[in-house]
């Protein structure tokens, strides 16, 4: 009874999924041309001295943790993220970042279908180390904080909670130029707590991002 319950509403997700994974690489295929042809236009402006500042955006894939979640809206949602940071000491420096998406899907109640809607947003900060492998391509690690906010509009009720977590993330990252580089990563972010109807904030992330520094 309970696997039959979200069946209805499967096919359609898969639909709305593959929607988005198409947006989601024409948007990363835009990103990526951008960034090759401002490395290749402005050469001429990149600086000796070393880049202290930095800001990326993102295209990113979370992975939800929470089954009764992934039931419900899908178990991939997309969605942009931006992230500064700031060199202090040679390899290390300090970051912030955030990101939001939206969903929404059906909760089919013994043959009754009922509209859900979510929200979810987050802000997360702390510390990193970048390295480099070879001239061109680096790797970073980076630890923090972060703070979830989240809303939800199904059953004909409205419940919206906070929480606060952690958040792992490790990337690769290749130098177009000494202003210009892209980056690619995986994270792992996690909420202290279950909020509204026992949903457990975070998941895995994957995104690939384009940055500038200055």
């Amino acid at each position: 009874m309970i696997q039959g319950m979200y069946a209805a509403v499967r096919k359609k997700k898969r639909s709305d999924e593959v929607t988005k994974m198409k947006k989601f690489f024409a948007v990363l295929i835009g990103l990526f041309f951008l960034s090759t042809s401002l490395a290749f236009a402005l050469p001429h402006r990149e600086a000796k001295k070393a880049k202290k500042i930095f800001f990326e955006a993102s295209i990113n894939m979370l992975l939800p943790a929470d089954g009764n979640f992934k039931d419900i809206y899908g178990s991939q949602h997309y969605f942009p993220g931006i992230k500064a940071g700031f060199l202090f000491s040679k390899g290390f420096y300090l970051w912030g970042g955030c990101g939001s998406f939206s969903g929404s899907g059906e909760i089919d109640i013994y043959g009754t279908k009922m509209e859900a809607k979510i929200k979810q947003r987050f802000i997360s900060f702390g510390p990193g180390y970048h390295g480099s492998l070879t001239g061109k391509i680096g790797y970073h690690l980076e630890v923090g904080g972060v703070s979830f906010k989240y809303k939800e509009d199904a059953m004909e009720e409205k419940d919206s909670a906070s929480s606060f977590g952690f958040t792992l993330s490790l990337g690769v990252s290749y130098n177009f130029s000494r202003l210009f580089f892209a980056d690619i990563f995986a994270t792992y972010m996690a909420g202290s707590n279950e909020l509204v109807r026992k949903v457990k904030i975070g998941g895995v992330i994957t995104g690939i991002g384009f940055g500038i520094r200055f």
